[in-house]
């Protein structure tokens, strides 16, 4: 039979492990792990949903990192984006040129000379993503 000062320890824990769980689970749960009525007191059992709860937590907090990291991903993959546009762009625009050329009977030397403004484009673009242009 539990001495006095047992009882007393185990109602104490059982009052924190109660104040722990509220809002944690529901009030049907915690009270029939408290129903002293009845007779029924199961503290393994508070205890081991407590650690299930911090498990939770824990796993909880891992995908808000992980949430986190993949946020960044995306930035990274949308800078990219833009930066294919972008040079999509100065291709298409590279297109045209030799396609006009072609149709006037340009030379490549007069098509070359404006070569220089899409490649001025495509540096602006790098220097915009902090790369280093190479020369």
């Amino acid at each position: 039979m539990p001495t006095h000062e047992t009882t007393k320890r185990l109602r104490h824990e059982e009052k924190v492990a109660r104040e722990q769980l509220v809002g944690h689970l529901p009030a049907s749960i915690i009270n029939t792990h408290f129903d002293t009525e009845k007779g029924y007191r199961n503290t393994r059992a508070v205890r081991a949903a407590l650690a299930y709860i911090k498990e939770l937590e824990a796993a909880n907090l891992r995908l808000e990192v992980e949430n986190g990291w993949l946020a960044e991903d995306v930035e990274e993959l949308e800078e990219k984006l833009e930066e294919s546009k972008l040079q999509n762009g100065v291709l298409q625009e590279l297109l045209e040129k030799r396609t006009r050329a072609d149709e006037e009977g340009t030379s490549n030397d007069e098509m070359m000379e404006g070569l220089d403004d899409v490649f001025l484009v495509d540096e602006a673009a790098r220097d915009e993503a902090g790369e280093e242009v190479k020369g």
